[in-house]
């Protein structure tokens, strides 16, 4: 029973909070007028536009969690208290999210954002039945500065959102936390070489702890990413035919941290300590993407890997000891466009990562970089 009213509380808070700013948007619109003009931007004054000089945004995630058998597969997970129960699992999360875009002049911005995501625990039987509130993080932190160095460049420095291209290999900077983040701590430059071209240039230096840099509201010691990574991209987009092109080269480079000191978000210390891995990953590959005709379009990428890196099979490579790597990875997905109102599409998508051969004393197993994020589900 103190469950339910747990969530029914939480609802009704939510409830009226989105109550309050509908009412606080509508007080300030003319009582006399029937019809808004469509405006370029937002009107100053309003919560998303308060000053000529800040915008600011908002958004609210509710989901809900059931499953079996979420732990290895194994229907028979006891508890601590001996429970056979524990392979069930029932929660809730509630993501909250508040960004600012303070503009310094015509080309210079600083982007903020804080995330707050917090669970209400049903089952397991060995987890608190409780409502955890965690922690709030700034996970968005940057200087965005067009024209830098009055080249046609746009530079973005700092803590930031970063996808390329279909997001096969760059996408979450922060995959322990699940979907709560996905920020990078980074330095980007986009290069406008033609109206159609780009390319990007990126350093990238990731902590697995998400205190290094900005110690989050109510810390609760919590782990992003399995290692100490920092790495290097050129990216090229080109967009001047039909056909779009994009061309990369990637360098990754993993540090472990042994042993896991503080909490994971999903995973037990002795879990992120085994999937920390050493690791020199260079990546070079490709991707294309088209339309068929008017209803199909195409993409397709690879990429191809070499460097130096830990095996995934502890038998081959004992006490962290690096082996040459070898590795290949595809991705190609068709898509049919139906036209229609609600512009509903059908996708089918193939993928091919190389796996590690434990006869053989290198490593083929393909990494896929920064793109540990649930593309399926």
């Amino acid at each position: 029973m103190a469950k339910n009213k747990t969530k029914i509380t939480l609802a009704l808070v939510v409830l009226l909070a989105g109550l309050l700013v509908v009412s606080a948007q509508a007080a300030q619109q003319p009582a006399t007028a029937a019809v808004q003009p469509t405006a370029a931007a937002p009107e100053i004054g309003t919560f998303h536009n308060p000053t000529d000089w800040l915008e600011m945004g908002a958004d609210f995630r509710f989901r809900e969690h059931y499953g079996y058998n979420w732990t290895a597969l194994n229907s028979n997970k006891l508890g601590g208290d001996g429970d056979d129960e524990d392979h069930k699992f029932h929660f809730e999360r509630y993501r909250t999210r508040w960004w600012t875009t303070s503009k310094l002049d015509d080309d210079t911005t600083i982007n903020t954002r804080f995330t707050w995501e917090f669970r209400t625990w049903d089952e397991p039987a060995s987890k608190q039945q409780e409502t955890d509130f965690d922690e709030i993080i700034m996970d968005n932190l940057n200087l965005k500065m067009k024209n830098f160095l009055g080249t046609p460049t746009t530079a973005i420095i700092g803590r930031q959102d970063i996808v390329l291209g279909q997001g096969w290999l760059v996408a979450d900077g922060t995959p322990l936390d699940g979907s709560r983040t996905f920020y990078f701590d980074a330095a980007r430059f986009t290069v406008d070489l033609a109206e159609k071209t780009k390319l990007d240039l990126i350093y990238i230096d990731q902590h697995p702890n998400s205190d290094w840099f900005l110690k989050p509201i109510n810390d609760r010691d919590k782990y992003v990413t399995q290692e100490k990574e920092q790495g290097a991209i050129v990216y090229l987009t080109d967009k001047s035919t039909p056909t779009q092109l994009e061309g990369y080269l990637m360098y990754k480079h993993n540090e472990p941290v042994d042993p896991i000191v503080g909490k994971a978000f999903a995973f037990s210390q002795g879990a992120v300590s085994a999937f920390s891995k050493e690791a020199s990953i260079f990546t070079f590959g490709g991707a294309a993407q088209a339309p068929i005709n008017d209803n199909w379009n195409y993409w397709v990428e690879g990429a191809l890997q070499t460097g130096r890196s830990e095996s995934p099979n502890p038998v081959v490579t004992p006490n962290h000891k690096e082996e040459d790597l070898l590795a290949f990875g595809g991705k190609g997905n068709l898509e049919y466009c139906f036209k229609d109102d609600l512009d509903n599409k059908l996708h089918v998508t193939y993928e091919y990562l190389s796996g590690d051969r434990p006869s053989s004393k290198d490593v083929e197993a393909f990494n896929p970089l920064w793109g540990q994020w649930p593309q399926w589900s």
